[in-house]
């Protein structure tokens, strides 16, 4: 399937972006993309910073790449404006928000979204449930099964679904 990747938020200035456990995730979503030369596009909150250095130097010299700022939570209307392709996949953060709000506004709009699960993280939040494994987005990824948003669990030995 193609499919473009959006990456979101990933900036020094969120706490969630400096999680260990994302960096080997989108790492792995970007060399996938960049391997079957898919558009990626990376999306930054203004007022927050350039994104992430480990990210900016994976996509150096790559040409398939768009950057976008955005000015509120939800992304999906500048992210749309460059996209390429009618299926799409999500990481970043925060995945109770800007991840989530992005996603259902491009699935609103008729995008195919698919949120790799492993490569969305979150701060600690009152709002955000603690589960085993801190799992702190099992709530944010519930609620886009429900909302008819896809999610990729990669770690599996295939990739599984849920619509």
């Amino acid at each position: 399937m193609n499919y473009s990747l959006v990456i979101i938020d990933m900036q020094p200035s969120f706490i969630a972006a400096k999680q260990s456990s994302l960096r080997k995730p989108i790492l792995r979503e970007i060399a996938l993309a960049k391997k079957h030369n898919r558009q990626i596009i990376v999306v930054h909150f203004a007022r927050y910073g350039r994104t992430i250095n480990y990210i900016l130097k994976e996509l150096k010299g790559y040409k398939n790449k768009s950057f976008v700022r955005k000015n509120d939570v939800d992304g999906s209307d500048k992210t749309n404006r460059v996209l390429k392709n009618n299926n799409v996949r999500i990481c970043g953060i925060e995945a109770s928000e800007c991840v989530f709000e992005t996603a259902s506004g491009l699935s609103k709009m008729g995008f195919n979204v698919s949120l790799v699960k492993d490569a969305c993280g979150d701060c600690i939040e009152k709002n955000v449930r603690q589960t085993k494994g801190n799992d702190f987005t099992l709530d944010t990824f519930t609620e886009a099964i429900n909302r008819g948003l896809s999610v990729i669990y990669p770690n599996r030995h295939h990739q599984v679904r849920y619509y």
